[in-house]
């Protein structure tokens, strides 16, 4: 996720943001350590700032912690939004995928890694929203943060729907959408997810064709079977068309009904959302299987234990964002934190609602700095250099 002025050519459309109207909350006797070393805070664009703070800290053989984060106040000039690189399937690095975005003539002010994904794949794991449209969805709900297009934010559980209709008038669950097929459940994909399904194992595949609509919540999609195959490897997805996969080892249930779909038949898939009725209008929206953090200012009681490398995103009761971050595992450097102690400075920092991001080796958080033009990584990533993710 990272944070984009608006270009003469481009309009940002590359991360999500964190943002806090810019009242700090007093950084000594923190959580982190009553004993702040070193910190400043600088502006890096209209209504963006980058803090830095070192700490010593008051625990016993833990030292230093090191955090970095980003606060941002909704404006026309910045908006925040969700890249993935050229596919969701595959990684790289945070840096790399800055850079990528920089040479499409996008000034990106800062960012930081954000979904869990699947180490084999690349894939992310939750639901993602980027310019209003579905760009993957999983089959369960989950927390999420939703961006609206004047910038505000807030966060809810949802679940995103996607129901196909037959002309007979019969209903097929599409449970996920551009994730990694596995042998449970139904797939939707597009070329967003790569350029071929990356299937390996023998299923059905029926080509889409004449796709009327686009994938938004509340919206309906209409399109026409132009094929149904029996495949054992990837099929490469034709231009403008989707595809709907299962695999041979799911539940005959769920594969007699897309091997039961005909050639010509018109389709449509309805998407809409359970829980809260603002994710229609949303305009970069993302999920996480992290959870909350705070809910209405309050800490979450139930956060696994263990001190590592975080990564989160928060509220502020005025509705700032804040993307925040904290270097781990390295002693001398920066110790870590466990999700407890990760939520309770999120609520020093003025948040009232919080997400766990994807942490450990994958916290990374670039920023451009006054003079430069260029974001260049500001922590240490706890592997010694950046993960790809």
């Amino acid at each position: 996720m990272m944070f984009n002025k608006k270009s003469t050519k481009f309009v940002a459309v590359t991360a999500l943001c964190a943002i806090m109207a810019f009242s700090v909350m007093p950084v000594f006797a923190s959580v982190l350590g009553s004993s702040r070393i070193n910190g400043y805070t600088k502006q890096i664009g209209e209504g963006v700032f980058f803090t830095h703070n070192l700490f010593f800290s008051d625990q016993q053989n833990v030292g230093q912690q090191s955090e970095n984060y980003i606060t941002y106040e909704p404006n026309s000039s910045v908006m925040p939004s969700i890249t993935f690189g050229d596919a969701l399937f595959g990684a790289d690095t945070l840096s790399s995928e800055t850079k990528r975005i920089e040479a499409l003539n996008l000034d990106v002010l800062g960012g930081a890694n954000a979904d869990f994904f699947s180490f084999q794949t690349g894939v992310p794991m939750s639901n993602a929203i980027i310019d209003g449209k579905i760009v993957t969805k999983d089959s369960q709900g989950q927390d999420a943060i939703g961006i609206m297009e004047d910038g505000t934010v807030f966060m809810s559980y949802v679940t995103f729907n996607s129901i196909l209709t037959r002309e007979d008038g019969s209903k097929i669950n599409i449970h996920n959408i551009n994730k990694y097929r596995q042998p449970y459940t139904i797939y939707l994909m597009t070329d967003e997810f790569s350029d071929t399904t990356q299937n390996t194992t023998k299923g059905y595949d029926v080509v889409l064709g004449s796709v009327q609509g686009e994938m938004r919540l509340g919206t309906t999609m209409t399109a026409v079977v132009e094929s149904v195959e029996i495949n054992s490897s990837a099929v490469k997805f034709p231009e403008g068309k989707m595809i709907i996969t299962v695999d041979e080892a799911a539940p005959a249930e769920l594969v007699g009904k897309i091997s039961a779909l005909k050639t010509g038949e018109k389709i449509s898939i309805d998407f809409s959302v359970d829980g809260d009725a603002r994710w229609n209008d949303v305009s970069v929206g993302m999920g996480s299987i992290g959870g909350k953090l705070l809910t209405n200012g309050k800490v979450n009681p139930n956060l696994e234990a263990g001190a590592a490398p975080r990564t989160a995103i928060g509220i502020t009761a005025d509705g700032a964002l804040i993307l925040y971050t904290i270097d781990g595992r390295q002693m001398g450097h920066s110790y870590g934190v466990q999700l407890k102690t990760l939520a309770l400075r999120m609520q020093e920092l003025g948040c009232v609602e919080a997400l766990n991001l994807d942490g450990g080796g994958s916290t990374a958080i670039p920023a451009q700095m006054p003079g430069d033009s260029f974001s260049v990584l500001q922590n240490k990533p706890s592997g010694g250099t950046e993960r790809n993710v």
